[in-house]
């Protein structure tokens, strides 16, 4: 059961370091997030995993998690280029006073917003993918030119492609990939282009079903992000990183965190 949503939700207990699995839904015109904090992979109320919001709820809202002022991982949406950041850690949006708010960063509608660690600083900024072209913040949440701001590219660019992002060497700096209808292809060496199955990642069947929607997190505790995907409120997680599904036995499937249509998957 999901809780009355006539309260604001803030609960969060046993959270965890990363590879937390969670669930962004939008309830009567808001949105809540709910996380597997004792990671089961099942949800067991409020009282045991994790509640947050409202926060967010329009009809265009992309839900992120970051680590934004280096003091632990927050919430956040992108709404057509404006970014809204839960900086209190409260779980509820207050106003740009108390939390914090971006302007104008993306906006155009074929615009995919993407956050990561672009330097390994242990702080994460924002930025966009815009078929095939990333655009990604320096740090100050304005959209500049790419001498001061990071331009990256071209790396993916078909109509079908998503962007990921993730630490796929473990060195502390986030990188990006695609994924195509199941086929993943990541910047193994970071230089923000495609360069070939041969020096870069290339991962050849894992998702690909309709509707299937990559998910990215350090599911082992290993300091490496891993790939997997979510459907329809299963997951399937690549637990041994080596980009084959191996099974449940091997890697992770969880089958119950989500499936009301229009949830949105994010890991922590």
């Amino acid at each position: 059961m999901i809780p009355d949503i006539s309260l604001p939700l803030r609960l969060r207990v046993n959270v965890p370091a990363a590879g937390i699995i969670g669930i962004f839904r939008k309830e009567a015109g808001l949105a809540f997030w709910y996380f597997d904090d004792n990671g089961n992979g099942r949800w067991d109320g409020c009282g045991t995993d994790g509640c947050l919001g409202p926060f967010g709820g329009g009809a265009g809202d992309v839900p992120l998690i970051g680590n934004w002022d280096g003091k632990g991982k927050r919430i956040a949406i992108y709404r057509e280029g404006d970014w809204f950041f839960d900086y209190n850690g409260s779980g509820t949006w207050d106003d740009c006073n108390h939390n914090v708010c971006k302007k104008g960063f993306g906006g155009s509608p074929e615009d995919i917003p993407v956050v990561g660690d672009w330097e390994g600083k242990g702080i994460d900024r924002i930025g966009f993918y815009r078929n095939g072209s990333w655009f990604l913040d320096n740090g100050n949440g304005i959209l500049e030119a790419c001498g001061v701001d990071f331009c990256l590219g071209p790396f993916g660019g078909n109509p079908e492609d998503l962007p990921v992002v993730g630490d796929w060497t473990g060195n502390g700096a986030s990188k990006i990939g695609i994924y195509r209808n199941g086929q993943w292809f990541l910047d193994a060496n970071g230089n923000g282009k495609w360069d070939g199955c041969g020096i870069d990642r290339c991962i050849e069947a894992f998702g690909g079903l309709p509707g299937d929607l990559p998910v990215v997190g350090d599911w082992a505790g290993d300091g490496i992000s891993k790939i997997g995907f979510y459907r329809d409120g299963s997951w399937y997680l690549d637990y041994d990183g080596n980009g084959i599904w191996d099974g449940c036995d091997v890697d992770e499937c969880f089958q119950s965190f989500g499936g009301i249509p229009g949830d949105l998957p994010v890991v922590y």
